[in-house]
C-alpha cells in the first residue's frame, strides 16, 4: 500500500538506508499492512484502518541499535553546564594570549560563548516543571560516536594547517631565502608562541563530544522506568 510505504520512509527519514534499516522498514511495513487487513476483516473502513495502522507507531527510534532512551531535558542542561565550564576554562587560558598579542581574537569569542550559553543554562535551569524535567527522548550514540571520532579528525586537521600557515607567513621569506630566523626579543618570541597555541582553542569541541557520550548512560532511561511510563 503505496500510502503506509510513504509513511514508513518518513518515520525512517533521518536514517540512512544500510541493510539493518532496509530490513526494519521492510518489517515495520508488514506489520502496518498485517493490521489494517486484520482492521479491515473487521469491517473498519479502509481509511481508518490504516489512519490506526500508522497511529499505531509513531517512531521508530527505539529499534535502532544504539539508540538509547534518556531524560532528555536533564540531559541537555548537565551538557550545557558542561559547555560553560569548557567556555569559561578556554577563556581563561586565552587571557595570556590576548596580553601578548592584541589582535587575537579567541578570547572575546569565548567571553561571547560564556554568555550565550551561560544564558541558556539558566533559562533550562529555571523550567522546574515535571512535564519538562521527566520529558524523554532518544539519543543516538551511534552517530554520536562517529561525530566525536570526525571532531578528533578535524581538530588534527586544523591544528596542522593553522601550524603550516603561521610557519609559511612568519618564516616564509627566511626559508625561501635560506636566511637564518631571527626573533627580536622575548616579545616576539611570546606573540609567535601565541599563533602556535591559538589552534588548540578547538580542543574544546571533541571534549563536548566526549561528555556528551559519557551523560548518555547518567540519563538513561532503566527498564523499570519505562515499564511505569
Amino acid at each position: 500500500m503505496e500510502e503506509l510505504k510513504s509513511y514508513v520512509d518518513l518515520l525512517f527519514s533521518h536514517y540512512r538506508n544500510t541493510q539493518r534499516i532496509l530490513e526494519l522498514k521492510e518489517e515495520v511495513l508488514n506489520n502496518l499492512e498485517a493490521k489494517v487487513a486484520d482492521l479491515t476483516a473487521q469491517g473498519v473502513e479502509k481509511e481508518e484502518a490504516v489512519r490506526q495502522a500508522k497511529a499505531s507507531i509513531t517512531s521508530v527510534d527505539g529499534l535502532i541499535d544504539g539508540n538509547r532512551l534518556v531524560y532528555y531535558n536533564q540531559y541537555k542542561m548537565e551538557l550545557t553546564q558542561i559547555a560553560v565550564l569548557y567556555s569559561v576554562i578556554a577563556w581563561i587560558l586565552t587571557l595570556p594570549l590576548k596580553i601578548v598579542d592584541t589582535g587575537i581574537w579567541d578570547n572575546e569569542v569565548f567571553l561571547v560563548l560564556i554568555l550565550a550559553v551561560g544564558i541558556w543554562y539558566l533559562l533550562q535551569r529555571g523550567r522546574k516543571e515535571p512535564d519538562y524535567t521527566e520529558r524523554t527522548s532518544y539519543v543516538r550514540l551511534t552517530r554520536l560516536r562517529s561525530q566525536h571520532k570526525a571532531t578528533w579528525w578535524l581538530f588534527v586537521i586544523i591544528v596542522v594547517v593553522m601550524t603550516g600557515l603561521t610557519t609559511a607567513v612568519q618564516f616564509g621569506s627566511d626559508f625561501w631565502f635560506s636566511a637564518p630566523v631571527v626573533i627580536d626579543g622575548p616579545f616576539q618570541a611570546g606573540a609567535l608562541v601565541v599563533r602556535y597555541l591559538l589552534p588548540f582553542c578547538f580542543l574544546i569541541i571533541p571534549l563536548l563530544y566526549h561528555a556528551a557520550i559519557k551523560l548518555v548512560s547518567r540519563y538513561e532511561v532503566d527498564d523499570e522506568d519505562q515499564d511505569k511510563e
